[in-house]
C-alpha cells in the first residue's frame, strides 16, 4: 500500500474519536491498541484483516512490550529530536493490501493520544476504496463506535461521513454528531429526544443512532441537539 493511494482513495465514511487533553502513559496507550486490534479481530470485513505499522509496513506488535516500544517510537520530538511526552504518541495502523491490487479495500487507523496540548486527542479510522466498503462499515457501525469508545474514553465517538463532518464544522466545540454516535456524560445533557433519532444509555454515556442512517437525518439531529442545548462545550482547563 503507497500512501499515494491511500490519500486518493480514502471512502467517504471514517470514525473519529475526540477527546481534550489528558496525561497518559506509553504503557497506557500501548494497552488501548492492542485492545484495538482485539476489538477490529472480531468484526468482519476489512477490519478483521491483517494489520500492519502503517509505516514500517511490518507485521501489529504481538505482545504488551512490543506494543509498549511502538507507542514509545512514535512519540512527538522537539526540532533536534527530543521526546515531547506532553504533547502526545502518534501510533498508526493499517491493514495488508498486495501493491498488485490496488483495488483491494483496507483502513487506517490513526492516533494522537497522551498529549496535554491545547488541540487535545483524537482518534481517525479511515476507510477505502470506493463505496462498496460502506455497507459494511453501516451494518457494523453500533459494534465500531462503542467498542472504540469503550476502549479510548473519548468525549465522543461517531461514525460520519466527509460532507456531515464538514456542515458541523470540524474545528466545533461541541460533539459532532454521526450516522451513529457515542456522546460521554460529561458532554451532553438530553433535554429532549430530536425527531428521527433515537437515544439511549450506553456505559458512561449516551448511543445516538439516525433513522433513517443516512446524512441529513444526522445533520438534523446534531442541529436539534445543539440548539436545545443538550450538547455541552469541554469544560475550561
Amino acid at each position: 500500500m503507497t500512501q499515494i493511494s491511500a490519500i486518493q482513495k480514502q471512502s467517504h465514511v471514517f470514525v473519529r474519536l475526540r477527546w481534550g487533553a489528558r496525561h497518559e502513559s506509553a504503557a497506557t496507550i500501548a494497552t488501548r491498541m492492542a485492545s484495538t486490534v482485539a476489538l477490529f479481530s472480531k468484526l468482519h470485513g476489512v477490519l478483521a484483516g491483517t494489520w500492519l505499522r502503517m509505516h514500517e509496513q511490518t507485521p501489529a506488535p504481538a505482545t504488551p512490550g512490543e506494543w509498549e516500544e511502538y507507542v514509545i517510537k512514535s512519540v512527538t520530538r522537539a526540532d533536534d529530536g527530543t521526546p515531547e511526552e506532553r504533547l502526545g504518541y502518534h501510533p498508526s495502523l493499517a491493514t495488508s493490501r498486495p501493491y498488485e491490487q490496488d483495488d483491494e479495500p483496507y483502513a487506517i487507523f490513526k492516533v494522537t493520544a497522551g498529549s496535554q496540548g491545547a488541540i487535545g486527542n483524537n482518534c481517525v479510522l479511515n476507510f477505502g476504496v470506493g463505496t462498496d466498503i460502506e455497507s459494511d462499515v453501516f451494518a457494523q457501525a453500533d459494534a465500531i463506535v462503542t467498542g472504540l469508545a469503550q476502549i479510548w474514553e473519548p468525549d465522543y465517538a461517531a461514525l460520519l461521513t466527509r460532507p456531515l463532518n464538514r456542515a458541523q464544522g470540524p474545528a466545533s466545540a461541541l460533539p459532532a454528531v454521526g450516522l451513529t454516535t457515542w456522546v460521554a456524560q460529561s458532554r451532553m445533557a438530553p433535554t429532549a429526544t430530536p425527531d428521527n433519532a433515537v437515544i439511549e444509555p450506553w456505559g458512561e454515556g449516551f448511543l445516538i443512532r439516525s433513522v433513517p442512517h443516512d446524512e441529513s437525518t444526522a445533520l438534523s439531529v446534531w442541529e436539534q441537539l445543539k440548539n436545545s442545548g443538550s450538547l455541552l462545550e469541554a469544560p475550561a482547563r
